[in-house]
């Protein structure tokens, strides 16, 4: 017997998801298919999160406890690694003056005191070879840029909730917009538990492999991998789900539109996408910026958004932001995601790391 598994056009998923189409989709998923009703094997049926400088002549890249040293506050910011591996995920370290300081004595404060948080910087443009690690967050959307921009980063839209590439997501806000822009953050453990306790068929989808689009960057097109991976329990760690979702692989987004080559999703990825995003959005924490503001999240275990925000010509929102790994307190990579990662991370060189002053519109399409 032959079993057909319904698939949809590109165009029936939207880069902002709409909830009428994702409670339509349930519905008529519900009517016409029979929906698995266990956990795939492995799987727990719910997670318990208890169980859980002075290198001024030297190039920025060489930033770290020891070129700038901060002895009162380095247990504290240890402590703030901490939180986020084996808390709540994410921390928020507030009051720095940064009309007191030029742009670049305020990069190097804010790679200096993160430091300490997380030793290792990560590369934020992989789809070349590149140093960057530091990137400007704020609207771009010039006439001129328009046509450049493949993620709303760069934008003053929405940010549909997401992960990123790197272990710790950090940004330092510089000033605010004039209107919105509101940090919004949901745990995945808390979509997990939700979806393995009402809807196990949408947990076995996410497990398995789906066609991520790498716009150009791999011969395929594109690259096969799980957008949620189980890790077991060791000795040393408790057990673990990553959700690794990001959003505009599957449907494209602005001047990155979806590659035609690549295989359709189902109405059931389709659908699974949908719920993570509603999900996150009930589970939202929402926190305001305030310029100085400095936000730590576990991009393992915390999606990530961004209301849309309005600028004014006296005030602009224009956030700076860092990858980061702390070797002592890292979660294991799940395998599929290793080679990504490991992009970012590995063989980067002190003294070749760039930390740019200005915000500039980077190409996102190729990335694997």
């Amino acid at each position: 017997m032959t079993v057909t598994v319904p698939q949809i056009q590109p165009t029936d998923l939207d880069y902002t998801p709409i909830r009428q189409k994702w409670l339509d989709r349930t519905e008529r998923r519900f009517r016409t298919e029979k929906l698995s009703t266990e956990l795939p094997e492995g799987f727990p049926p719910k997670l318990d999160s208890g169980d859980k400088a002075s290198c001024l002549n030297k190039p920025l890249g060489h930033i770290d406890p020891d070129t700038f040293p901060l002895p009162n506050l380095h247990d504290t910011l240890r402590g703030v690694s901490n939180e986020v591996h084996n808390g709540h995920g994410f921390k928020v370290v507030r009051g720095i003056p940064v009309d007191e300081y030029s742009r670049e004595d305020n990069i190097i404060i804010y790679a200096g005191i993160s430091s300490h948080v997380a030793l290792n910087r990560g590369r934020q443009i992989i789809s070349r070879p590149s140093e960057m690690v530091l990137t400007h967050v704020k609207d771009l959307m010039s006439p001129s840029e328009k046509s450049k921009i493949g993620v709303a980063t760069y934008t003053s839209d929405q940010l549909i909730f997401h992960t990123d590439v790197g272990d710790i997501i950090s940004l330092l806000c510089l000033s605010t917009a004039a209107e919105g822009g509101c940090s919004q953050l949901a745990s995945s453990w808390h979509i997990y538990n939700e979806l393995a306790a009402t809807r196990p068929d949408l947990i076995k989808t996410m497990a398995e492999d789906w066609p991520h689009d790498t716009f150009g960057g791999t011969p395929e097109g594109y690259v096969m991998r799980p957008i949620l991976h189980h890790q077991p329990a060791t000795d040393s760690t408790p057990e673990r789900v990553v959700i690794h979702c990001i959003r505009r692989e599957f449907s494209g987004a602005l001047a990155t539109p979806r590659s035609k080559t690549i295989p359709l999703l189902t109405e059931a990825q389709a659908e699974a996408l949908d719920a993570i995003h509603f999900l996150a959005e009930k589970y939202q924490l929402r926190l305001n910026f305030q310029k100085g503001d400095i936000q730590y999240v576990n991009n393992f275990s915390i999606l990530h958004s961004r209301e849309s925000f309005k600028d004014t010509p006296d005030q602009k929102r224009h956030l700076i932001r860092l990858w980061l790994r702390d070797p002592q307190h890292a979660w294991d990579i799940p395998g599929p995601l290793k080679r990504r990662i490991g992009r970012v991370y590995n063989n980067l060189n002190k003294d070749t790391q760039e930390f740019p002053l200005e915000a500039k519109v980077e190409s996102c399409k190729p990335r694997s």
